[in-house]
This record gives C-alpha cells, structure tokens and sequence, in this order.
C-alpha cells in the first residue's frame, strides 16, 4: 500500500475517532466546570421563619444568614476539596430545602483540622499524668 493511501486511512480513522468520543469529553468537561461553581438554590429554607408569627425580623434574619454563607461559599469555593464539594452538594440535593448555611457548615465540618487528645489536652492545659518509679 503507497504512504500517501496509509496516512490517508489512519487520518480518516482519528477523525471518525473523535466524532465518535467528542460528545463525551464535551460532557465530562461541562460537569467538571459546573462542580467547580458554588451551587445554586433558591433561599426557600427562610419561609417556615416567615410563617411562624412575627417572623419578619427571623426571616430577614435567615435571608441574611443565607446571603453571607453564599458570599462565603463563592469567595473561598475553589480552596475547598472537590470531594468535599461533591459530597456536600450531592447532600443538599438529598432532601428537604437546599440552604447555603447547611452547604457551608457541611464543607466546613469536613474540612476542619482533627486534632488529637494530647493536643486538646495541651491546649486546655492538662497534663499527662507522669510515671513515678
């Protein structure tokens, strides 16, 4: 077979390989750019505060809270843990009302640093009981 009928046939081959793949890496890439934004929810979690009597200053006061841990959560989003991210996100999506102050609270339990016993124990200025022979 000459050269220029061989470059030809694997030319038409990549070619009718990445018609046939494009669809996917165009999907796999759009949800890879979506999990890198802060969730979007409607603050719907502040009306049971606007039901309950004279809720007016309790449901300004969620409508607040939401604000700030949404402000929160774009500012710092991309310094939090993908798998972290996912887990909380997919969590607000389980049940019930989405709220930014559970999303927040959720990566940010996650996220803390552990500390061990002896740390606290340093900290709270308690002392290991020493050995006396």
């Amino acid at each position: 077979m000459p050269l220029m009928q061989l470059v030809a046939k694997k030319e038409a081959a990549a070619m009718n390989l990445l018609w046939l793949t494009a669809p996917a890496l165009l999907t796999l890439s759009s949800g890879l750019l979506a999990a890198d934004t802060v969730p979007q929810f409607k603050i719907e979690s502040c009306r049971e505060a606007e039901d309950s009597g004279p809720a007016s200053r309790n449901a300004q006061s969620c409508f607040r809270d939401e604000q700030t841990a949404k402000e929160t959560l774009q500012q710092k989003w991309s310094s939090y843990d993908s798998s972290q991210k996912k887990h909380c996100a997919l969590l607000m999506k389980a049940g019930g009302m989405p709220s930014y102050v559970e999303l927040l609270t959720c990566i940010e339990m996650k996220t803390e640093p552990t500390t061990s016993t002896v740390d606290t124990k340093k900290k709270n200025g308690v002392r290991a009981p020493s050995s006396v022979d």
